[in-house]
């Protein structure tokens, strides 16, 4: 579906959260939106017709006069708000520094990081390894569970995550994500992963036993020909980023005794629950 790309009378809004007093699309902003249309692909054109000038708090501002409250989080990125006054002066002092960037080379600075997220996270934690991203977060990951399932096993290196759950872009963690479609390009899928179903919206509402639900999950991949023995992790959203759906509590106390008794790996991916988007520091 696309938004509607010429001017539409609306009804105005004043409020101490949002203000709406031009059409929609804004006319002052006809000109960007035509170029964005032109200029990038159609995956990127899934947003609102709606140019951001600035962004403050849980604002965002057009350039003409409009205001909306971002419930997108900028994709979950602001847990701090737009523009939070300590961000903007950590910014401005690193800029004004000797040293903008580097890349894993030792310093202070990369130092005085480390030690604070592990004093943040809990406390079994004791290394940092640090990306720019969460896909390449995963696809670290991914590797890291593979090896050490080899070590233990030649054939311990399948890998089970969620049907829905999102993990990334890149190569390996597109295929860990629950979009099939998304996979359609692939030459040569990767045949060691497996997508489970997840335990509960949209394909089981009502589910009432997630425990057993969860059991018959493993039972249907031994059919297929996967034992236990031959999974050396399980990737999970601590609740699916795209649609905010949670796990049933009993489903994942299950998953972590079953890992425990089967030596599997559990990765808990928190690119979009982690550092204070959920209230905690994790979710």
């Amino acid at each position: 579906d696309k938004f509607a790309t010429l001017p539409t009378e609306v009804t105005p809004v004043e409020t101490a959260h949002r203000r709406i007093t031009t059409p929609i699309p804004a006319p002052e902003t006809l000109d960007v939106l035509a170029a964005s249309r032109e200029l990038f692909p159609r995956v990127n054109q899934y947003q609102p017709p709606v140019i951001w000038e600035r962004a403050e708090g849980y604002q965002v501002f057009d350039g003409a006069g409009n205001c909306w409250i971002d419930f997108s989080s900028t994709a979950v990125m602001t847990n701090a708000g737009h523009g939070h006054p300590r961000i903007r002066e950590a910014v401005a002092d690193h800029a004004s520094g000797d040293m903008l960037a580097h890349f894993s080379f030792p310093s202070r600075q990369r130092v005085t990081l480390a030690q604070r997220i592990l004093e943040l996270c809990p406390p079994d934690f004791d290394k940092v390894y640090f990306w720019t991203a969460g896909s390449e977060a995963i696809e670290c990951a991914l590797r890291l569970v593979r090896e050490w399932g080899r070590r233990q096993n030649p054939e311990k290196d399948h890998v089970l995550t969620h049907q829905g759950d999102y993990h990334g872009w890149t190569l390996g963690a597109t295929q860990l994500s629950g979009s099939a479609g998304a996979r359609d390009w692939l030459a040569s899928p990767d045949e060691r992963i497996h997508h489970v179903p997840f335990p509960g919206l949209p394909d089981h509402e009502g589910l009432e036993d997630p425990v057993a639900f969860f059991d018959r999950s493993i039972q249907q991949l031994a059919e297929q020909g996967v034992e236990p023995g031959q999974v050396a992790a399980i990737f999970i959203e601590t609740f699916q980023g795209w649609g905010g759906l949670e796990f049933p509590l009993s489903y994942m106390c299950r998953l972590r005794e079953w890992a425990d008794q089967h030596d599997v790996l559990l990765v808990f991916d928190e690119i979009q629950t982690g550092f204070g988007r959920t209230g905690r520091w994790f979710g």
